[in-house]
């Protein structure tokens, strides 16, 4: 996986923060490619919901020139008002951008770069008052604390200004959740369970380490919003090609942190013992 930075090309703003982190591909069994958060300065794993993890950026840059990472990406964090957009496979064959991508992107007109893989977008904007915000489904995520982009410096369009966006925002993740909700209450009582159906182990299943860990063992997992990270988490194994059955079967497993959260709902916010 080749990664080139136009570190030149990254916000003034942006390298002021010390929200910084490193990142390398995994290459899972099952032919994806995760990218792990890595501490620069210790070289084990960071955390987006860990500060001691994170570095300034010159060091996470510094980081990467010597080969030490693949590359550098950023936290956000609910000390900050900076947040994102992903948009994944939003490129038609001509270079030119899908409907709902163009959409999204003219809409917030704020910081947008190319990612990683060259067929999607990271938008980055601020926001006031909308912390815990989390959306991940269909090639679209969102985010306003707790997770981490990676950062290319590869400007698109010219949009290289970071631009307050707290209405569009809003407005944005209003139409996400109605569109998520419309199509949960569709699908309900139509799945029914394959016996034969492979059940492929959760660490198997191409989520990063820390995703993995959140899910076994609850680390990183906001006190407040442990449902939202379930979702977020189911999302993820989603993207990754789990089956409906692996995806169940690890939901209602009571020996990991987040089939607890799953099984009682009521311990979705709460304490888990």
């Amino acid at each position: 996986m080749e990664q080139s930075i136009n570190f030149d090309a990254i916000p003034r703003d942006l390298k002021k923060l010390d929200q910084w982190v490193g990142w390398d591909p995994v290459f899972k069994g099952n032919g994806k490619v995760t990218k792990q958060p890595r501490n620069v300065i210790t070289g084990g794993n960071a955390s987006s919901t860990n500060s001691n993890t994170w570095s300034p950026f010159d060091v996470a840059a510094e980081a990467v020139e010597s080969r030490q990472v693949h590359g550098v990406g950023l936290v956000f964090s609910k000390h900050h008002p900076l947040m994102g957009i992903d948009l994944d496979d939003c490129f038609r064959p001509n270079g030119e951008l899908k409907s709902r991508a163009r959409i999204v992107v003219d809409s917030v007109d704020s910081y947008t770069e190319v990612s990683p893989s060259k067929n999607g977008l990271h938008i980055l904007c601020y926001s006031d008052d909308l912390e815990g915000m989390s959306y991940c489904k269909d090639g679209e995520e969102l985010y306003t604390d707790s997770r981490y982009f990676t950062v290319t410096g590869e400007v698109f369009e010219g949009r290289d200004q970071i631009n307050k966006r707290t209405k569009e925002i809003r407005g944005i993740y209003s139409e996400l959740k109605k569109n998520a909700q419309k199509e949960q209450v569709e699908k309900l009582g139509q799945f029914k369970f394959d016996e034969k159906a492979p059940i492929i182990p959760i660490d198997e299943l191409g989520l990063t380490d820390s995703e993995v860990a959140m899910f076994i063992a609850g680390e990183g997992v906001r006190q407040n919003k442990r449902s939202e990270d379930l979702y977020y988490l189911v999302q993820q194994m989603i993207a990754c090609g789990a089956n409906n059955e692996t995806i169940l079967t690890h939901c209602t497993n009571d020996k990991y942190f987040m089939g607890q959260v799953a099984l009682s709902p009521s311990r979705a916010n709460g304490s888990i013992k």
